[in-house]
């Protein structure tokens, strides 16, 4: 993490709120003190984390240098902090949803880079999608998806793994932290992950 914590009250606030909506815990708190691992205060570099339950999902929010995992350490040298979304469902999909940009547009037209299309243009110019599996590829032709992967902008990343869906997005102003924002991000999340079958 960051070598200070930028977010650090808005998001303990955040995960406060959670805790009187949602059956959780927060783990990681700021509590002082040195870590065995670190031999060292990590209250200061590490955000804490909420891992709730809601009508059978386990769900985790959490701030990361990380949009998704699968991104190299060089793409955290920035010190940019993303809030993360991870709803637990066990999935036979590995399918990585980020914004199409001037890097994927030069590797897609020097042939470094080959995404895979669903065939609806405005969705595969805003989309690049990087997939694994035939699976993948038919599950990403649904319209109804489509349509709720748009309903969860603005992210950063967006992900379907083994393990569940995860939701990243940038974080820039503490609005973002508002409980109402993340929870309605949360929900929409959860609609998302009714479209996905379980492995």
């Amino acid at each position: 993490m960051s070598l200070e914590k930028p977010w650090g009250k808005a998001f303990e606030e955040l995960l406060e709120k959670f805790l009187q909506h949602y059956r959780g815990e927060i783990s990681g708190s700021d509590s002082k003190g040195e870590s065995p691992a670190w031999g060292y205060d990590t209250s200061f570099f590490f955000y804490p984390l909420f891992f709730g339950e809601w009508k059978g999902y386990t769900f985790t929010i959490e701030i990361s240098e990380f949009p998704a995992s699968g991104f190299s350490v060089l793409e955290a040298i920035d010190n940019i902090e993303y809030l993360r979304i991870f709803v637990t469902k066990p999935t036979s999909y590995s399918i990585l949803i980020v914004h199409e940009d001037w890097h994927y547009r030069l590797g897609k037209k020097l042939h470094w880079d080959h995404e895979f299309q669903t065939g609806n243009k405005e969705f595969d110019s805003k989309y690049y999608l990087k997939i694994k599996s035939d699976k993948d590829r038919y599950l990403l032709t649904d319209s109804r998806l489509q349509y709720q992967i748009r309903n969860l902008e603005p992210f950063s990343a967006l992900q379907v793994l083994a393990s569940g869906i995860r939701w990243s997005q940038m974080i820039t102003d503490e609005k973002q932290l508002d409980f109402m924002v993340v929870d309605n991000y949360l929900k929409k999340v959860f609609e998302l992950t009714k479209l996905i079958p379980v492995q």
